[in-house]
């Protein structure tokens, strides 16, 4: 059951938030569509003992998702779990995770959290903790794609240009500089 749901994929850009990892010809891979609430009880039992942070953010947000009733701390859970990644070593996934914390967090409105990201991201953006280039690339697209805060669009898109100048774009630093 654990590697079933760890095989699926978030996909943060979806109102079906949960993708199967493989599809081919009409079939596909798990997603917690399949789950039946025998599953979802027994992962529901088992949430509090899990101390591993991916694990416990994915069972969190499939049980917020996909049990009835809806349990606030669930949602809350995986807000936390997702967010207690940092953004020292670099990992796709981590960018994707705090996506998916705001949007929890903006659709549950726990304005708690949303201050929390708001405060973190920003943060990055102004003292980086990742040296990829791409990194306040990735952070500000968290912040446009969720919208958590319109009002600082226009010192975040400065901050880009100013990001931009760093690269120069007449060496393989180009798609950087054009992304930027």
């Amino acid at each position: 059951l654990i590697a079933k749901i760890l095989s699926c994929m978030l996909d943060v850009g979806s109102k079906n938030i949960f993708k199967p990892a493989f599809t081919h010809e009409g079939d596909r891979s798990f997603i917690p569509d399949d789950l039946d609430e025998d599953e979802l009880n027994y992962l529901s039992d088992i949430l509090y003992d899990i101390q591993q942070p991916i694990l416990k953010a994915r069972i969190a947000d499939i049980l917020w998702c996909y049990q009835q009733p809806k349990k606030i701390q669930h949602a809350r859970l995986a807000i936390e779990s997702y967010i207690s990644f940092d953004f020292v070593k670099f990992s796709a996934d981590t960018y994707t995770f705090w996506h998916r914390a705001t949007s929890l967090a903006q659709s549950t409105k726990q304005q708690d959290y949303l201050d929390t990201i708001k405060t973190k991201l920003l943060q990055e953006i102004d003292n980086p903790t990742s040296n990829w280039p791409f990194h306040k690339l990735k952070i500000a697209g968290i912040l446009l794609k969720t919208g958590i805060d319109k009002t600082i669009y226009a010192d975040l898109a400065e901050k880009m240009l100013q990001e931009q100048h760093k690269f120069n774009p007449k060496s393989n630093d180009f798609n950087i500089v054009k992304d930027y």
